[in-house]
């Protein structure tokens, strides 16, 4: 409801909505399509290529897609480019990474869609890239309840009271949960107030990777280790545009990043491949020379539930096996 509130704002100043543009393949990013859909009833329906549904594939007019669906966004560099009616405007480089017996294991099971906005030089992305803000987001000015919880540090009591750094405090956990889903910095405790407990220098693991542009660590584990050649080749050409800003679905944006900038979220993938094809160590070299680090440094302890769910997905052959096991030693 605030979200079409704060687009139907934008039409009373610029017009009714023209597009509504699906970009990724995701259950949580497409189940919204259908309501968002029926609130701009005038709006043509454009989906990214590669959508499926487990454990039955249905067609994109049942279930959470509308009655009607426009047509498929159309890779930038294919035929059809040129035919897409925002094509004066705005470019679309989709990214598809298969590696699931879902999709047969070569028909992507993950979908995202890079858009390069000419006039405003900025570049969309829903998950592939993000950036973590040291600072609570302003999703939690009015109500900081959430933060507070986790920010309670001895067992039995909370919320913490409201200050900055209790803000800020609760921010860094909530940010860990999202991005390790089980973070080793901390424990289930049934009588403490949120109903875990904190490991001391817990904030090292935040600190990591935030304020930085990343390849968040659920896709670096379960994803793009998969097929990394086909992530880079998307990555390459994505940074052939000329863009200065980059705006992805969740945390913070608009990021000030250059197409440099942006490739370096991809150096824990790139130099592991470009150093086997050599016989070289690439995770070694990627810390050896600046420009090719990675921007982010996520601990081992903290990635261990992912690493696990990995392994299990190989086991009961949902996944095929990595290829490359990211990130570079700290």
């Amino acid at each position: 409801t605030e979200c079409v509130g704060l687009v139907s704002e934008l039409e009373a100043q610029y017009g009714a909505v023209k597009y509504i543009a699906l970009s990724s393949a995701a259950l949580e990013h497409k189940l919204f399509v259908k309501p968002f859909a029926a609130a701009f009833p005038s709006a043509q329906v454009w989906v990214a290529p590669n959508q499926w549904s487990f454990p039955v594939n249905i067609p994109f007019e049942f279930g959470m897609f509308p009655q009607k669906v426009t047509g498929v966004i159309a890779d930038v560099d294919s035929e059809d480019a040129s035919n897409m009616p925002w094509a004066n405007e705005l470019e679309a480089k989709v990214l598809g990474v298969g590696g699931s017996k879902y999709t047969g294991y070569v028909k992507p099971w993950f979908t995202d869609i890079a858009w390069f906005h000419k006039a405003s030089q900025t570049v969309l992305v829903t998950d592939s890239v993000l950036k973590v803000p040291v600072d609570p987001i302003p999703l939690y000015e009015d109500d900081p309840t959430a933060l507070l919880m986790r920010a309670v540090d001895e067992v039995g009591t909370g919320p913490a009271p409201d200050t900055p750094e209790n803000r800020r405090k609760g921010w860094w956990r909530v940010v860990l949960f999202a991005t390790f889903v089980a973070p080793s910095t901390q424990e289930r405790v049934k009588l403490a107030y949120d109903g875990f407990q904190w490991e001391e220098g817990w904030e090292e693991a935040f600190e990591n990777f935030a304020d930085r542009l990343i390849v968040p660590p659920i896709l670096r584990v379960l994803c793009f280790n998969r097929r990394p050649e086909d992530v880079l080749a998307w990555a390459d050409r994505v940074a052939q545009w000329p863009f200065k800003y980059v705006v992805p679905t969740h945390f913070d944006a608009p990021i000030e990043a250059n197409p440099k900038e942006f490739l370096r979220a991809f150096n824990w993938l790139r130099y592991p491949v470009e150093g086997r094809k050599k016989g070289l160590d690439g995770l070694k070299l990627a810390n050896l020379f600046g420009d090719k680090k990675d921007n982010a440094v996520f601990l081992e302890k903290d990635l261990a539930y992912l690493r696990e769910l990995d392994a299990d997905t190989v086991k009961q052959g949902t996944s095929e096996e990595p290829r490359v096991y990211g990130p570079p030693p700290s």
